[in-house]
């Protein structure tokens, strides 16, 4: 599946906007791991207009929309789960659609819904929904110290992520360096035994995607 909307056209009814291409690794495994059924499209918004409201305008304008039954979008809480709640919506707003959070609702004949990752915190992106579902307590615990090793070296900066998601990257990356293959993609380490693929919080994510494919069903 190409998740860049370039010279592509949409396929099948569920269609989702995702912020990046680890979510985009994420899911397309995650779909499969979850046995739900191969009718949903994702495409990356950073590579689709660069942001979701553009994203949104251009997936409108993609041969084969027509079909389309369930339109949604998938990110990062990022600082504030209030405040992206707000763009998310303004988003498909701007769109003519209306969307929640989490739930899928009928707007102009089509269902819409989004959901920001990790669903269960207020802040945070796809690499703490990783961290809530590492296997191995111990893992972790590497993970931490190497986090508080930097931190008391004055080592490393959030660049242009805050500090909690800066943290967060350096934990589930350090996890990843514990595998055979330390080179892995955060998206691409979805299918090792590093993460327990029943946590509650990948099984939101599933469960969102499986509404929507029952409903097409």
């Amino acid at each position: 599946m190409n998740p860049r909307g370039r010279n592509q056209k949409i396929e099948r009814p569920v269609v989702i906007a995702v912020e990046g291409m680890d979510e985009f690794s994420t899911l397309i495994r995650l779909v499969e791991h979850f046995e739900i059924p191969q009718c949903v499209q994702f495409f990356v918004f950073r590579e689709v207009g660069g942001n979701l409201q553009n994203c949104l305008e251009a997936l409108l304008k993609t041969p084969g929309f027509d079909m389309v039954k369930y339109f949604g979008a998938i990110g990062d809480c990022e600082t504030s789960r209030s405040a992206t709640d707000a763009s998310y919506i303004n988003s498909f707003s701007r769109n003519g659609y209306e969307a929640k959070c989490g739930e899928w609702a009928k707007s102009n004949e089509i269902h819409c819904g989004f959901l920001l990752l990790p669903t269960e915190k207020d802040s945070g992106c796809l690499e703490d929904v990783y961290i809530d579902s590492i296997s191995d307590p111990n893992r972790l615990k590497c993970g931490s110290e190497f986090l508080a090793c930097l931190r008391g070296n004055g080592l490393g900066k959030p660049g242009g992520a805050s500090v909690n998601q800066w943290e967060s990257k350096i934990v589930a990356r350090s996890v990843i360096l514990g595998h055979n293959d330390p080179a892995l993609p955060l998206g691409s380490s979805y299918s090792t035994s590093l993460w327990n693929k029943k946590s509650s919080a990948f099984s939101a994510i599933a469960k969102f995607l499986r509404e929507a494919a029952d409903g097409v069903s």
